[in-house]
């Protein structure tokens, strides 16, 4: 009995430690999801304004001539 005992403890352990582990993962995953799609929106938003900016410059080119 006392054999059992142990390994149900050591099997209860190690089904909490994969578990935390998962919820790490998952959490981690998520984070990094979040920050890549901020990262595309920043880009993204970047270009935009530096297409604003060139139609702008050629705006001030053609009212010089």
């Amino acid at each position: 009995m006392k054999g059992f005992k142990v390994f149900a403890l050591m099997a209860g352990n190690n089904t909490y430690e994969n578990k935390k582990i998962t919820n790490i993962d998952l959490a981690i995953h998520a984070e990094v999801n979040q920050k890549k799609s901020e990262i595309e929106y920043l880009e993204a938003l970047i270009r935009e304004l530096e297409e604003q900016y060139r139609i702008e410059l050629r705006k001030k080119a053609l009212m010089k001539n």
